[in-house]
């Protein structure tokens, strides 16, 4: 891969509901399609059974390696997880503190409705608690078919939900045939209180035959980055107006705060990815009562990149669903620091503020 000529650090690249989703139990509803052919064809990677814990821990089967691309170069530790599980979470303020989006390895932040964003968290590592899981739109999903791998939400908007049942993506939906891998917490009120895990979905996807995709691989680099700025952190105004974001830098990550209020996890611990990656798509709302937008997260577009307090200006291109996003400046592909990495979608540059070191 050719390396930029002042290479720059930066992390692995890697509210309407349905009424049903905010009840403490799901209604009942068609059973859940058969997935297609090709989710259990033996050239996937299939989910490996759950060994006997009685029996030999070394005869248990090992992750697969990840595959190097064309333009990612391979990480040097392999995922924990065989294969990436994917997980729509919600960020309305009775959410909150949420669990497990620490320990993702790429969060998406995008706008749902009313200006509450929604994330699309993509675990390579085992998470005990995730949620509370929400319901899915189509541009989370044009995100998550390129990972191949299982989505777990709950309900969806129509045109996300005749997606799913068509296959588009590996759909657990809470609602329509896979409820028994999630969990309803006593301690929260719902549609705020669905919860699952990375043990759990990959059980369920076992027991429904679906398959694991693998996790791209980044292109990384050591050593003190040279971007274009040196900003303490980044502020971001969500469509809508009162919903927002600040990064700010200290000891090689970005602490992230809702307002002036350290976005803290149930484990008591703050957000803090290693690297930002702040695109620019196009919002469009469709006019209907529930408020809903069309991103165009499929194309391309300006992007900003932050990482170790340097911020560098590039370009996305995500060239259809089944591709993951490139990001490239000066016609480079961007080199990104180990860690996670928070992808935040926003309409334009308008929305964001750098902040002054």
């Amino acid at each position: 891969m050719v390396r930029p000529t002042q290479p720059f650090l930066i992390a692995a690249l890697t509210a309407t509901v349905l009424a049903a989703c905010s009840s403490g139990r799901a209604p009942a509803a068609p059973a859940s399609p058969q997935p297609p052919e090709a989710v259990s064809s033996p050239a996937k990677s299939v989910i490996p059974p759950t060994p006997d814990p009685s029996s030999d821990p070394s005869a248990a089967p090992s992750p697969p390696a990840i595959p190097a691309t064309p333009v990612l170069d391979k990480l040097p530790a392999t995922p924990a997880l065989p294969g990436p599980l994917l997980v729509m979470v919600e960020n309305s303020p009775d959410a909150r503190p949420q669990a497990g989006l620490d320990q993702a390895d790429v969060v998406y932040e995008i706008v749902a409705e009313g200006g509450l964003s929604r994330f699309l968290a993509v675990f390579g590592q085992p998470a005990e608690r995730i949620g509370p899981v929400r319901s899915a739109r189509r541009y989370y999903m044009d995100i998550a078919r390129a990972y191949d791998s299982p989505y777990a939400h709950c309900g969806a908007s129509p045109d996300a939900e005749a997606l799913a049942r068509d296959g588009y993506v590996q759909s657990m939906d809470e609602i329509y045939g896979s409820g028994a891998w999630f969990r309803r917490s006593s301690d929260r009120e719902p549609p705020h209180n669905l919860y699952t895990s990375t043990e759990l979905l990959l059980a369920g996807a076992q027991a429904q035959g679906m398959h694991l995709g693998t996790m791209p691989t980044m292109p990384t680099v050591a050593g003190t980055p040279k971007g274009d700025a040196a900003p303490a952190g980044v502020k971001l105004t969500f469509p809508g107006g009162w919903n927002q974001v600040r990064y700010t830098y200290k000891n090689g990550v970005y602490a992230r705060f809702h307002g002036d209020d350290p976005h803290m996890m149930e484990s008591g611990r703050q957000v803090a990815p290693a690297n930002v990656v702040v695109l620019y798509a196009r919002h469009h709302y469709r006019g209907d009562e529930e408020g809903r937008l069309d991103v165009a997260v499929i194309g391309e577009g300006d992007a900003l990149f932050l990482s170790q307090g340097q911020v560098l200006h590039g370009h996305w291109q995500k060239s259809s669903a089944d591709a993951h996003f490139q990001f490239t400046a000066a016609g480079r592909p961007v080199l990104f620091a180990p860690g996670p990495t928070w992808i935040e979608v926003l309409p334009s540059a308008d929305h964001v503020e750098l902040l002054p070191p």
